[in-house]
């Protein structure tokens, strides 16, 4: 087999050698530029080494921040949303048909695009690893690969030849829209991976990652804002629904690290287990009292006094002020269009990406935030391998950040309450916003067991059973 494998990247270099009388023209150095990014040569498991041959990488992957786990894209964090035919092992929606869905969910998606004239007969593999996660879902099938960096391998993927054509979909899968630019002059084009042919490679995964985003709230429309670690999080924006219905939003272009609005009081558990965030005491006391009404924390930090002493100091927790004008679900959305246009990211991608944000990002109860990962941060989350290697490989980020709306302590007290309704209906629609809320309703569940109030005692225990009830399937190296 190592054999075989030798043999087929010889063949492939000499093969970047005759493509210059193709159209491939073989280069020893791929263009660069702000959106330009290689993969590190310095990981675990790599792909041996190629020709650099005429053909663009455009990555674009969308994440779920939920600050009760340590993992972006958690299994339980949303409902599966691909087709039947593709296996994603995230839990099935209640009432699905397994034939059409509608709504694409947060995911991970690849394109080539020739630079130049398109020659089948070149053979291109493309790897994504990981450090600490799991495989959840891919299509077209790809190999997943264990040990000290994980991930998924599309292995001999090619430009489709008239005679490969992708399998029908059912008209309002949104797998289609995925579909509609492969095969334009100048833009994606169709890929066979073993005997599926789609424009694109698509991936879901779950990994460990540390989002330091704090949030407290401030005099009317602003918030306090830190970030805990050392990664910038970039066109930071947040979403609130007002009372008319519509949104309103704020933005900062870079938020950097910045002091702690709140330091943790126990250590991080390790990155490989999947833990709810112990909540942090006396959050008001733990702010200044003429800025703080509420804190949302995070599950990891450490601020200044964390620091060596030689340390540059680092700066306060910044102001993010939200606009005063109402606004559609369109158009606070429509500032990431150009952001992801910058990124080469497709028009039909872009309307697709748009439509996850309103579905995941848009919460009609609680703040939200969004943001864009450093490049940096993105390549030792995630390492993108193609060889032989692309002239150009774009990619790009987005982080959807839930649970960080200070007013959701008030709302978990006033839920708590709801438990002991004289109602059925409402104390059934308070277990279920509690179980929407999640962990973070842990402390003041863990008061409720003492009420004198049996169906509170009895409601808080159950929910706190679902909450501390240790997962089967945990994160795989």
């Amino acid at each position: 087999m190592v054999i075989s494998k030798l043999m087929k990247r010889a063949a492939a270099v000499v093969m970047g050698a005759a493509m210059v009388g193709l159209g491939m023209a073989a280069v020893t150095e791929p263009t660069s530029g702000p959106a330009t990014a290689t993969a590190p040569q310095t990981q675990a498991r790599t792909l041996p080494a190629g020709p650099t041959v005429n053909v663009g990488a455009t990555e674009w992957v969308i994440f779920v921040a939920d600050m009760t786990s340590r993992q972006l894209n958690q299994r339980d964090a949303f409902d599966n949303a691909m087709p039947s035919f593709v296996n994603d092992s995230r839990r099935e929606p209640s009432g699905k048909d397994g034939t059409a869905v509608k709504v694409a969910s947060p995911m991970g998606l690849i394109r080539l695009t020739p630079m130049g004239q398109v020659n089948t007969d070149v053979a291109i593999d493309v790897q994504v690893t990981y450090k600490t996660g799991r495989v959840l879902g891919h299509w077209p099938t790809g190999k997943p690969r264990g040990g000290g960096t994980s991930g998924i391998l599309w292995q001999d993927v090619h430009f489709a030849t008239a005679t490969e054509q992708p399998r029908k979909l059912p008209a309002d899968t949104w797998l289609g829209d995925l579909r509609a630019e492969g095969g334009g002059e100048g833009g994606p084009r169709m890929l066979t991976c073993g005997t599926v042919t789609e424009p694109f490679l698509l991936y879901d995964l779950e990994v460990a990652h540390t989002v330091g985003l704090q949030v407290a709230s401030g005099d009317e429309g602003k918030y306090k804002v830190a970030n805990i670690t050392d990664s910038p999080m970039l066109d930071l924006t947040f979403y609130k629904k007002a009372a008319s219905g519509k949104w309103r939003t704020g933005t900062l272009e870079k938020l950097g690290k910045t002091v702690a609005l709140v330091t943790p009081t126990t250590a991080p558990a390790p990155a490989t287990k999947r833990t709810t965030r112990p909540a942090a005491k006396g959050q008001a006391s733990s702010m200044p009292p003429t800025t703080t009404k509420a804190v949302a924390s995070t599950r990891q930090g450490g601020g200044a006094e964390s620091q060596p002493a030689s340390a540059p100091a680092i700066p306060p927790a910044a102001e993010l002020a939200m606009n005063a004008e109402d606004l559609s679900a369109d158009a606070v959305l429509a500032p990431w269009r150009t952001r992801l246009a910058e990124a080469g990211v497709t028009a039909n991608d872009q309307q697709l990406i748009l439509k996850i944000l309103a579905n995941h990002a848009l919460d009609p109860k609680r703040l939200t935030a969004v943001y864009r990962m450093d490049s940096a941060e993105l390549d030792k989350l995630l390492q993108l391998e193609v060889v032989p290697q692309p002239r150009k490989i774009s990619r790009i980020a987005l982080v959807i950040v839930r649970d960080i709306d200070p007013a959701v302590e008030s709302e978990i007290s006033e839920l708590v309450k709801q438990l002991g309704n004289s109602a059925w209906e409402k104390r059934e629609a308070a277990m279920t916003e509690l179980r929407k809320i999640g962990a973070k309703a842990k402390p003041q569940l863990e008061k409720a067991i003492k009420e004198k109030d049996l169906e509170i005692v009895y409601r808080a225990e159950q929910l706190l059973q679902a909450f501390t009830t240790p997962e089967t399937n945990q994160p795989q190296n």
